[in-house]
């Protein structure tokens, strides 16, 4: 544990070594500034970055033309974080748009892009009418667009990302009488913007300050508005100070960017619980107050009405949805939770009739949720998402457990569940992925993993719910490297005899590969000593004590029940009876040590890259053939004459027969 530890650190040093740290320097740094008059349009200028020498900048920014603002820039920051600071002047009442460009080292088509909450890779499962790649390359957007204020680039070819995020308090926000093309603001705002462009086939970050998007405008996901360019009035005399941070780092992965790039951010800025006068309890009630106010029970599955709602009445409305927005099965469960606490018999009466009424009528033929069903229109939908049928499954896996707690079991619902998950890993990609969308037929209408983190809570919750453990770890994981452990001490051991008598030998009780004392010895060993992970000594000298032990007590049972052992110690220093020695003892410590620090993890690696249903049916299929080939081999050792007891046991069945 120590050294693979000190192997991650130096390996992780290297990486952090090898990014080329990003250098601010005119070579791979463009900038503009956009000045309006209003009712002119604008005009766009070029600046030059100025290298100064002296004095309290590292430079200035500047135009062919007489601009009625000054510009400067500080870079400070070592290694692969840096903040460009930018300070304004105005020399005159003026109406600005400044943008900035910071080239990548990379290709933009070996890229993929991150900006949380819009963009994730290149957006290519979104629609076209949907911001991305389909429509353009290169995006910009408002920054209030964003989780957080920040646009990473990936590089996937040399496993190397960059990000640009804005420094600033985000506390003002300006009115405006239109939302596309230039746009003068009515006050201050602290929106700027960011985003990616592809610059002559070069990957770059680009923001500024205010605000602009381009190509499109994003309103909603299928709603884009033609572009927009934001003006900031800066007064004569008035300065304004700017602040973006440029980071590098290396991720093994985009997913490993992104895991990186919202830790980043969650350092950076440091964020804070909302305060609100609003407790659990009170919103816990005003939500009592709509599983009453929207329940539907005029419908085969009854539901509560929250997709659609009409605003001037408040009228339910047939949508039935099981997740996303409707959640019906989930609300369901937290009224009855709810109405269970508060003595409401209201709440409680209406949920277990939703739950009730989907278990007779919300599946469809093949067992999937009826997602969502409008039942005034008479349709229902047919192509299934994982999203909505995993939140399903998760809101119902609540319910069972919750019911389990208070005595109450519902056979029915589990069996509909434990057919939902088979069929999940049915669908689930080589990879691990899962299709964002299917049909009944487990045709695909949808490839895209993009939902694959919907469908891995309800089979892990499925997976704790039902699979039994033994000191943390569940049977099928146990029995998988009972059959891998058995299977590698035979091949081990035939190895070394074989070696040793200069001929082929098979140290198995069967014809099969497959030493069952070693499939025991290690599982029972890696529960037993598994806590002494990483105290080398400690697991030394009790490994060696039980393996001992175990070996001990296996050779008295053997030559009780067998009347032979299969292996001699006779010939050791140190033995007792044959069966142990202080050889074997000293090796079984190291063998303790190399299977509870490093072998059963590589173990458990080998399982988790088979799919889990294929692996069962592989543990079925070996188990039963060595169960066959060890009844033959006792059949043979305590020489039972089967046809003449299968004989005596007909005579006796008949006998009762005639008996009774």
């Amino acid at each position: 544990m120590i050294l693979r530890k000190l192997l991650s650190g130096i390996l992780g040093l290297a990486g952090i070594l090898g990014v080329n740290a990003f250098e601010y320097a005119p070579s791979n740094v463009s900038a503009s500034i956009a000045l309006k008059v209003p009712g002119n349009m604008a005009v766009h200028y070029p600046l030059i970055l100025n290298k100064l020498s002296n004095g309290n900048f590292d430079y200035q920014l500047v135009s062919n033309h007489k601009l009625p603002v000054l510009l400067y820039q500080n870079i400070t920051g070592e290694g692969q974080t840096k903040q460009i600071s930018l300070w304004m002047v105005a020399l005159e009442d003026v109406y600005f748009n400044f943008g900035e460009q910071v080239k990548s080292d990379a290709r933009h088509d070996d890229c993929l892009f991150y900006m949380p909450g819009f963009w994730y890779r290149r957006n290519l499962r979104s629609p076209k009418e949907a911001p991305s790649f389909h429509t353009s390359d290169s995006w910009l957007v408002r920054e209030d667009r964003l989780s957080t204020p920040m646009t990473t680039i990936f590089d996937e070819k040399n496993k190397k990302s960059i990000s640009v995020t804005r420094i600033a308090e985000f506390e003002d926000e300006a009115l405006t009488t239109h939302k596309e093309g230039e746009v003068i603001l009515s006050g201050k705002t602290s929106i700027g913007y960011t985003g990616f462009e592809n610059v002559s086939g070069t990957a770059t970050l680009s923001f500024g300050y205010p605000y602009k998007e381009a190509p499109k405008s994003y309103i909603r996901k299928l709603t884009l508005a033609p572009s927009v360019e934001a003006y900031q009035f800066l007064k004569k005399g008035e300065t304004l100070t700017l602040t973006w941070e440029i980071h590098e780092t290396t991720a093994d992965d985009f997913s490993d960017c992104v895991k990186q790039a919202w830790e980043y951010s969650y350092d950076l800025y440091k964020p804070t619980p909302v305060e609100t006068p609003y407790t659990d309890e009170i919103i816990k009630e005003v939500l009592s107050n709509f599983f009453v106010e929207s329940y539907v029970d005029d419908t085969p599955t009854k539901y509560y009405s929250g997709v659609e709602l009409r605003t001037a009445t408040c009228e339910n409305l047939d949508v039935a949805e099981v997740g996303f927005v409707g959640r019906t099965l989930l609300n369901a469960f937290n009224a009855l939770e709810y109405g269970e606490g508060k003595q409401r018999a209201d709440l409680v009466k209406n949920a277990n009739s939703i739950f009730d009424s989907y278990l007779q009528h919300g599946f469809s033929e093949a067992g999937f949720f009826n997602e969502v069903v409008h039942y005034k229109r008479n349709f229902v939908e047919k192509n299934h998402s994982i999203r909505r049928q995993s939140e399903g499954v998760y809101a119902v896996l609540y319910y069972l457990n919750y019911e389990k707690q208070h005595g109450r079991k519902h056979p029915e619902w589990e069996k509909r569940l434990k057919t939902m998950l088979d069929a999940f890993l049915k669908l689930q990609n080589p990879d691990g992925s899962f299709p964002r969308k299917f049909k009944d037929d487990f045709s695909l209408v949808d490839k895209s993993g993009g939902s694959t983190p919907s469908a891995t809570l309800p089979l892990v919750m499925g997976n704790k719910m039902w699979n039994y453990e033994i000191l943390g770890t569940d049977i099928y994981h146990l029995l998988a490297a009972f059959v891998l452990y058995s299977i590698l001490g035979w091949a081990l051991e035939s190895t070394y005899m074989s070696f040793c008598n200069h001929k082929l030998t098979n140290r198995g009780f069967g014809k099969g590969p497959f030493c069952p004392i070693y499939g025991f010895g290690g599982v029972l060993g890696y529960l037993i000593l598994s806590p002494l992970r990483g105290k080398l000594v400690k697991l030394y000298f009790l490994g060696a004590i039980l393996a001992t032990t175990f070996e001990y007590l296996v050779g008295i049972g053997m030559i009780r029940f067998l009347g032979e052992l299969w292996w001699d110690y006779n010939n050791k220093p140190f033995n007792y009876r044959g069966i142990i020695c202080l050889e074997s003892t000293v090796a079984w410590g190291f063998y303790a040590i190399g299977i509870v620090q490093f072998v059963h993890d590589a173990m458990y690696h080998i399982i988790d890259r088979v799919q889990i249903q294929v692996g069962i049916r592989l543990i079925q299929v070996i188990l039963a053939i060595v169960a066959v080939d060890y009844v033959v081999q006792l059949i043979k050792v305590f020489h039972i004459d089967v046809r003449s007891k299968g004989e005596a046991l007909k005579e006796r069945c008949q006998a009762l027969i005639t008996r009774l």
